[in-house]
């Protein structure tokens, strides 16, 4: 299967191959890492905002400079308690 063939089916492999979970084909991996990271602050709102950063940063093979697009996003974005 090639690449292309993965990309069209919705799933995300990194460059080893590893299966990195299902992602929306043809979506922006920052679009992706927005979205997971308010899902996880409704599931959990006291979550740590650093390491959702850093584990979307992984999870979606995220540039330095996304990461650092994601913490001015959750800066901006009040905490609800």
């Amino acid at each position: 299967m090639t690449a292309h063939q993965i990309a069209v089916r919705g799933i995300s492999w990194s460059r080893a191959g590893n299966r990195r979970g299902i992602v929306m084909a043809g979506e922006a991996p920052i679009k992706q890492a927005v979205k997971w990271i308010d899902d996880q602050l409704q599931d959990n709102p006291d979550a740590d905002r650093v390491k959702l950063v850093d584990e979307a940063s992984r999870r979606f093979d995220l540039s330095p400079l996304d990461a650092d697009f994601l913490f001015r996003h959750l800066a901006e974005r009040p905490t609800k308690k």
